[in-house]
């Protein structure tokens, strides 16, 4: 399908297209929209997607930041099951981005594995603010 915002997608659990750009220093980044396959991405998800191209220097910064504020928070719980003594310099042996999720509400999130939780972690990106937490956070704001 292609879309006017997004440009060509394919569906798989989701309308999704890989992205080249830096972020996370990958030098690309799968983007799915939350969508069943009858429906097209809404307006809330196509203008988040434009913030998101808009900014997205910002956005990689900020996240990343996040995620190691968040990290730093809970290294005593983590750290035992990475089977590691302490932070490592860079949290990407810890946390890998696997796809930007537009959601319908216009929010979206960066949404990762994570080395101590087969649920992965999940930086969600509201209009004035990002949370970090497990990606059960993503649900709770949808």
């Amino acid at each position: 399908m292609k879309d006017d915002v997004f440009g060509e997608l394919n569906y798989h659990n989701g309308w999704e297209k890989e992205l080249v750009c830096e972020f996370w220093n990958a030098g690309s980044v799968m983007i799915k929209i939350s969508a069943y396959e009858n429906e097209m991405p809404n307006q809330n998800q196509k203008d988040a997607y434009r913030w998101f191209l808009n900014d997205l220097n910002l956005i990689s910064r900020m996240s990343r930041r996040k995620m190691e504020e968040y990290l730093s928070a809970i290294a005593e719980d983590i750290l035992p099951y990475c089977k590691i003594h302490s932070m490592p310099d860079d949290i990407c042996s810890l946390v890998t981005v696997n796809h930007i999720l537009f959601m319908e509400s216009g929010n979206f999130a960066v949404m990762c594995d994570a080395e101590w939780d087969d649920h992965g972690a999940a930086v969600l990106c509201m209009e004035t603010k990002m949370t970090v937490g497990p990606q059960d956070i993503v649900w709770m704001y949808e």
